[in-house]
Protein backbone atom coordinates (compact mmCIF):
# COMPACT_ATOMS: atom_id res chain seq x y z
CA UNK A 1 0.00 0.00 0.00
CA UNK A 2 2.87 2.52 0.84
CA UNK A 3 4.07 1.78 -2.62
CA UNK A 4 0.65 2.88 -4.11
CA UNK A 5 0.64 5.88 -1.89
CA UNK A 6 4.32 6.92 -3.10
CA UNK A 7 3.73 5.98 -6.66
CA UNK A 8 0.52 7.91 -6.96
CA UNK A 9 1.74 11.27 -4.08
CA UNK A 10 4.85 11.78 -6.50
CA UNK A 11 3.32 11.49 -10.13
CA UNK A 12 2.37 15.29 -10.15
CA UNK A 13 -0.14 14.53 -12.89
CA UNK A 14 -2.47 12.22 -11.10
CA UNK A 15 -5.02 14.18 -8.45
CA UNK A 16 -6.11 11.49 -6.07
CA UNK A 17 -9.62 11.05 -5.02
CA UNK A 18 -8.82 8.55 -2.50
CA UNK A 19 -7.02 5.04 -2.22
CA UNK A 20 -9.00 2.16 -1.06
CA UNK A 21 -7.67 -1.33 0.03
CA UNK A 22 -10.54 -4.28 -1.57
CA UNK A 23 -10.66 -7.15 0.78
CA UNK A 24 -8.95 -9.91 -0.08
CA UNK A 25 -11.53 -12.58 0.34
CA UNK A 26 -13.94 -11.51 -2.24
CA UNK A 27 -13.88 -11.87 -5.85
CA UNK A 28 -12.02 -8.58 -8.19
CA UNK A 29 -14.98 -6.07 -8.74
CA UNK A 30 -17.05 -5.34 -11.81
CA UNK A 31 -16.21 -2.00 -13.91
CA UNK A 32 -20.13 -1.14 -12.52
CA UNK A 33 -18.80 -2.07 -8.95
CA UNK A 34 -15.60 0.05 -9.03
CA UNK A 35 -17.75 2.77 -10.87
CA UNK A 36 -20.45 2.99 -7.62
CA UNK A 37 -17.83 3.17 -5.12
CA UNK A 38 -15.80 5.70 -7.32
CA UNK A 39 -19.47 7.88 -6.92
CA UNK A 40 -19.41 8.61 -3.57
CA UNK A 41 -16.35 10.98 -4.64
CA UNK A 42 -16.89 14.30 -4.61
CA UNK A 43 -15.79 15.56 -7.39
CA UNK A 44 -16.44 12.44 -9.46
CA UNK A 45 -13.31 11.31 -10.53
CA UNK A 46 -11.91 11.31 -14.36
CA UNK A 47 -10.60 8.26 -14.52
CA UNK A 48 -10.91 5.18 -11.69
CA UNK A 49 -7.24 3.08 -11.38
CA UNK A 50 -7.70 -0.88 -10.18
CA UNK A 51 -4.42 -2.43 -9.29
CA UNK A 52 -4.06 -5.89 -8.42
CA UNK A 53 -0.95 -6.88 -6.54
CA UNK A 54 -0.14 -10.63 -8.11
CA UNK A 55 3.23 -10.99 -6.92
CA UNK A 56 5.85 -8.58 -5.16
CA UNK A 57 8.85 -9.99 -3.54
CA UNK A 58 12.21 -10.82 -3.97
CA UNK A 59 13.12 -13.85 -6.15
CA UNK A 60 16.20 -15.57 -6.23
CA UNK A 61 17.53 -17.98 -8.84
CA UNK A 62 20.44 -20.39 -8.32
CA UNK A 63 22.00 -23.08 -10.87
CA UNK A 64 22.57 -23.17 -14.78
CA UNK A 65 23.01 -20.96 -17.12
CA UNK A 66 23.77 -17.68 -14.22
CA UNK A 67 25.50 -19.06 -10.78
CA UNK A 68 22.90 -16.68 -9.00
CA UNK A 69 20.65 -14.00 -10.32
CA UNK A 70 17.88 -11.87 -7.96
CA UNK A 71 16.33 -9.07 -7.15
CA UNK A 72 12.52 -7.60 -6.69
CA UNK A 73 9.39 -8.94 -8.81
CA UNK A 74 6.02 -7.44 -8.90
CA UNK A 75 3.32 -8.94 -10.98
CA UNK A 76 0.59 -6.35 -11.24
CA UNK A 77 -2.50 -6.17 -13.05
CA UNK A 78 -4.20 -2.63 -13.90
CA UNK A 79 -7.75 -1.93 -14.84
CA UNK A 80 -8.50 1.68 -15.82
CA UNK A 81 -12.30 2.78 -16.20
CA UNK A 82 -14.27 5.91 -17.44
CA UNK A 83 -16.44 6.45 -14.50
CA UNK A 84 -18.83 8.35 -16.98
CA UNK A 85 -19.31 5.68 -19.27
CA UNK A 86 -17.96 2.69 -16.82
CA UNK A 87 -16.00 1.95 -20.22
CA UNK A 88 -12.17 -0.10 -19.66
CA UNK A 89 -10.11 1.96 -20.73
CA UNK A 90 -6.65 0.10 -19.90
CA UNK A 91 -6.75 -3.49 -18.96
CA UNK A 92 -2.99 -4.82 -18.49
CA UNK A 93 -0.71 -7.15 -17.15
CA UNK A 94 2.80 -5.48 -16.14
CA UNK A 95 5.53 -7.99 -14.72
CA UNK A 96 8.41 -5.47 -13.75
CA UNK A 97 11.54 -6.81 -12.37
CA UNK A 98 14.82 -5.20 -10.41
CA UNK A 99 18.06 -6.71 -10.38
CA UNK A 100 20.32 -9.01 -12.10
CA UNK A 101 23.36 -11.72 -11.59
CA UNK A 102 24.82 -11.68 -7.85
CA UNK A 103 22.35 -9.42 -6.63
CA UNK A 104 20.38 -10.51 -3.89
CA UNK A 105 17.90 -8.43 -2.19
CA UNK A 106 15.14 -8.81 0.46
CA UNK A 107 11.86 -6.50 1.62
CA UNK A 108 13.75 -3.48 2.26
CA UNK A 109 13.01 -1.38 -1.24
CA UNK A 110 9.54 -3.10 -2.07
CA UNK A 111 7.73 0.33 -1.39
CA UNK A 112 10.14 1.73 -4.17
CA UNK A 113 9.89 -1.24 -6.45
CA UNK A 114 5.93 -1.18 -6.23
CA UNK A 115 6.14 2.52 -6.95
CA UNK A 116 8.84 1.76 -10.09
CA UNK A 117 6.43 -1.02 -11.15
CA UNK A 118 3.87 1.34 -11.69
CA UNK A 119 5.18 4.02 -13.48
CA UNK A 120 6.29 1.80 -16.01
CA UNK A 121 2.70 0.17 -15.64
CA UNK A 122 1.16 3.97 -15.87
CA UNK A 123 3.40 6.22 -17.27
CA UNK A 124 5.90 4.13 -19.45
CA UNK A 125 7.13 7.02 -21.54
CA UNK A 126 8.99 8.17 -18.12
CA UNK A 127 10.11 4.87 -16.49
CA UNK A 128 13.25 5.19 -18.22
CA UNK A 129 13.97 8.49 -17.11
Amino acid sequence: MRGIEDFFNRAGCIAIAGIHRLPEEKPLPTNEALVRLASSSTPLPDRVVLIVVRELGPRISIGIPKIVEGGTEVLIDVRVLNPTTKESLTNTQTLWRNGGTFVIKGVKTLDQDMSAALKAALMPEQATR
